[in-house]
């Protein structure tokens, strides 16, 4: 492979990478702490939230904000507005990131939550 295909990532591609990055988003064994390896950036992104009371909607909503956070920043942050490509890889890699974050989390109210987000999210 030539040095300048080394040096850039095709966009399917980097959609896969990013997708697997995703996939890596895990609960650690450490009950109230969600942890992200991206292999990206190389980058662990820990969500702690053992101090959030989730029977409430003020934690559920702070765990949610952590969550989007972390997902942000496994997926490499937002791209520029003019990056085209690079905004529709890293939406489909934090809407995943994300859902799978939230589905291993057991809360309820966490995933009424995200679908209420996401739906105002696919609307708007």
């Amino acid at each position: 492979m030539s040095n300048s295909a080394n040096r850039r990532m095709p966009g399917a591609a980097k959609a896969l990478a990013l997708g697997a990055a995703a996939l890596l988003f895990t609960l650690s064994a450490q009950a109230g702490t969600e942890r992200v390896d991206t292999p990206l950036n190389h980058q662990d992104v820990v969500v702690r939230y053992a101090d959030l009371n989730l029977a409430t909607p003020e934690g559920t909503q702070a765990l949610y904000a952590r969550l989007s956070a972390a997902a942000s920043r496994a997926c490499g942050g937002q791209p520029g507005i003019h990056q085209l490509r690079e905004q529709q890889d890293y939406r489909a890699c934090y809407e995943k990131t994300l859902e799978k974050a939230v589905r291993k989390i057991d809360s309820q109210r966490l995933q009424a939550l995200h679908a209420e987000r996401s739906t105002t999210r696919s609307v708007g």
